[in-house]
């Protein structure tokens, strides 16, 4: 495959198929030096097989991915790396009893190694370098389960950042992000655009993506169905592009003047929380933002029951409402959808009743 001037990825005829269903079926489509180019789509679309296809975790049972004009063995991560992709996904590769430090050197020989033995300190030198020169304010040396999980979406992000890859590809990289942090994402990959890099930039937040994408690709049944610079996309012609026809526009529904308060907090005193005083009334969503470390999590854990409320009152549908554990909170009629879903809401190696081996 020749090198087309200006393209530094290219895709043509990548298709993957499992069974009778065909997930992935790409004509063409090229990624070009300093550009920032958004994917998007319905969960089902085609994205992930995409993006492993071009990192090599995913092998097309047709079709040709060049890299600067050289053809990339398909299916085979080791050379999509070496041929410069780095991929931030949403699981993150990381050993939580690892540091920050070692985790940002995991696949390859951390700095002044000899025969098999690390420089400790020049490993914690150098990562911390890179951690503040990309202005996370994470210590090399933290244990990395000690950090949230926003933290350790930054940490990914910078393990990819540091091996000054061509080809960026960020699987919504913003989706545990507060807005400062999220901001500070979507910096680095202006700045890795700015210096020659290509990022192919995929989320969900479509105010996000017309706010950062140089071109907007929208895959549909595993088909690119459009393809828009940022001056012709809009939210509507993206959303009509992804689902296939138009959006009925709904009013929002009346309000209502007297509700009744279903959770009531009151001085609210927990473990790095509060005082906190709220009111959740029947009917309406109830939004909590701040900062990465401000108390959101810490707050609906201490509703829910998971983190013990030190001082301060509640009530949930007129009644007291003091939870000791997370059995009281679901006794109660209260769920949880934890930040952590992998250590917080599942137990991975548990079979249920009745299960054979």
């Amino acid at each position: 495959m020749s090198e087309t001037p200006g393209v530094a990825v290219e895709l043509t005829g990548v298709q993957k198929v499992y069974g009778p269903v065909r997930v992935l079926d790409i004509d063409r489509l090229t990624l070009s030096a300093g550009e920032i180019v958004a994917l998007v789509g319905e969960n089902g679309a085609g994205k992930s097989t995409l993006m492993g296809s071009l990192a090599g975790t995913v092998a097309p049972d047709l079709g040709r991915i060049a890299i600067r004009g050289r053809e990339l063995p398909l299916g085979d991560p080791a050379a999509a790396a070496a041929a410069g992709v780095a991929m931030v996904s949403q699981e993150f590769p990381l050993v939580g009893q690892l540091s920050v430090g070692e985790n940002l050197f995991l696949g390859t020989p951390p700095p002044g190694t000899r025969h098999g033995v690390i420089d400790f300190r020049r490993l914690h030198r150098e990562a911390q370098t890179l951690l503040d020169g990309l202005g996370l304010e994470i210590g090399s040396r933290q244990r990395l389960d000690a950090l949230s999980v926003a933290q350790r979406q930054l940490v990914e992000i910078a393990k990819a950042w540091r091996r000054r890859p061509l080809l960026l590809i960020l699987d919504e990289p913003t989706s545990a992000l507060g807005p400062v942090e999220a901001e500070l994402v979507l910096g680095l990959a202006r700045r890795h655009a700015r210096a020659g890099g290509v990022v192919l930039f995929v989320g969900h937040r479509l105010d996000e993506v017309l706010g950062i994408a140089d071109r907007i690709v929208v895959l549909r049944n595993g088909e690119k169905v459009a393809e828009l610079a940022r001056a012709e996309a809009s939210e509507q012609r993206l959303v009509k592009a992804m689902v296939g026809s138009e959006l009925a526009t709904q009013s929002p529904a009346e309000r209502r003047e007297h509700r009744d308060v279903v959770l009531h907090a009151e001085q609210l005193v927990a473990d790095g929380l509060g005082p906190i005083d709220l009111d959740v009334h029947a009917g309406e969503v109830v939004g909590v933002a701040g900062l990465m470390g401000s108390g959101r999590s810490r707050l609906l854990h201490t509703i829910f029951g998971a983190q013990p409320a030190l001082d301060g009152r509640m009530t949930l549908r007129g009644a007291g409402h003091a939870p000791r554990s997370a059995k009281d909170g679901i006794a109660a009629g209260i769920t949880l959808v934890a930040e952590d879903r992998k250590q917080q809401s599942i137990l991975p190696t548990r079979r249920s009743a009745g299960t054979s081996a």
